[in-house]
């Protein structure tokens, strides 16, 4: 059977594209354009009209040579189509990178949607997994969670729900039914280790699939299982217990502060990444 499609989503900031300006105008974050005054708002506006102008036609010819969308969020958003060979996501992500259209060694947000599954405890697993393959911290974790309004997370939102949107088929491409967007997610420091998130999203998202719908041929089965005993063990210091529902992180804030402590645990994360390591099952990289 086929792996399911996946497919992504790279939100690159102002900051990334002109990280002098952002030092000079916004004092490397310590400012927000809340705090300008009037004088500083219109030399703003005016030094952003001349970058936009050099930037903004580059970005969409690049986009538009790899087949890729642009998205609704801030400042540059790459919508990467579903592909069943994730090499094809590769490929543009590496010509990007070439290009310094996506800068490496900065958490920009990433969304990863892969086929044919459902937000369930497995998917959830998936997603534990994910968070600590990408590096993602407690500080990522609270960018979802909105500081005043509890009636909802803001960004990517959902984080009652593991950082997890169903989507259904309307949405989707490739003939796909239903899928599962992950997006609590940041885009890892190196072309290799994307290669190796991406990879390991896909192969462990068809097991997800065939855990789902009751098919137990799945070799990879028996090493997901393996794996998830090891992640369990890992929760266990922190309190956590991974096959449990842990609630919405405004009411349940003490679970979501102890699994942002635990993602913040370098020693652990590293453990487990060299788990994972050891099932050899990754290709060679092509970088």
């Amino acid at each position: 059977m086929l792996l399911p499609t996946i497919g992504i989503e790279i939100e690159v900031g102002w900051s990334a594209y002109f990280p002098q300006e952002f030092a000079k105008w916004f004092d490397n974050g310590n400012r927000t354009y809340r705090d300008f005054s009037t004088l500083e708002r219109n030399e703003f506006d005016k030094v952003c009209t001349k970058l936009d102008e050099r930037m903004l036609p580059q970005l969409e010819k690049v986009s538009q040579e790899l087949g890729l969308s642009r998205g609704k969020d801030p400042y540059w958003e790459f919508v990467f189509p579903p592909v069943f060979d994730i090499e094809t996501t590769l490929s543009s992500i590496r010509i990007l990178e070439q290009q310094k259209l996506l800068p490496l060694g900065i958490p920009h947000s990433l969304h990863i949607t892969i086929a044919d599954i459902i937000s369930d405890t497995h998917s959830s697993k998936l997603a534990t997994w994910l968070e600590i393959l990408a590096g993602v911290s407690s500080k990522r974790l609270k960018q979802g969670v909105h500081s005043q309004d509890t009636s909802f997370s803001a960004g990517w939102a959902r984080r009652g729900n593991r950082g997890m949107r169903q989507r259904p088929a309307s949405e989707l491409w490739l003939g796909a039914q239903q899928a599962v967007e992950f997006r609590s997610l940041i885009v890892p420091n190196t072309l290799i280790e994307i290669q190796e998130l991406l990879l390991f999203a896909q192969r462990f998202g068809g097991v997800v699939r065939d855990i789902q719908n009751d098919i137990q041929w799945n070799a990879d089965i028996s090493i997901w299982q393996e794996l998830n005993l090891v992640l369990e063990k890992a929760l266990i210091p922190h309190d956590l217990d991974l096959h449990a529902d842990w609630g919405n992180p405004h009411i349940e804030v003490d679970i979501w502060d102890r699994y942002g402590k635990f993602l913040d645990v370098e020693k652990d994360a590293r453990n487990l990444r060299k788990q994972v390591d050891s099932y050899n099952l990754y290709p060679p990289s092509s970088e």
